[in-house]
């Protein structure tokens, strides 16, 4: 989707989106974090927040520096980017 479409909040998650989000909610459980209870960093975009609700958390705290950004980079120079630390 062209990101323009959405405005600065961006897209909803879509129904496949919903259902992983959902489902992120029992993994988190099984490795020991209760969503009820620890807190969630998001971005300012509606599909981390929707995200984070469907997963379970409750206490979220939306930081800017987290949005994503647009790069001219290729995907694998900020592939390699990340895995370098920088």
């Amino acid at each position: 989707h062209n990101r323009a479409d959405f405005g600065k909040e961006g897209g909803a998650l879509i129904e496949a989106g919903i259902a992983e989000a959902k489902a992120l909610k029992d993994k988190f459980l099984e490795i020991g974090i209760d969503t009820k209870t620890e807190p969630a960093a998001i971005s300012e975009l509606k599909r981390t927040y929707e995200t984070a609700i469907y997963a379970g958390f409750t206490k979220l705290h939306k930081y800017s520096s987290l949005n994503e950004i647009d790069s001219a980079l290729k995907p694998e120079e900020l592939d390699a980017m990340i895995k370098q630390k920088q």
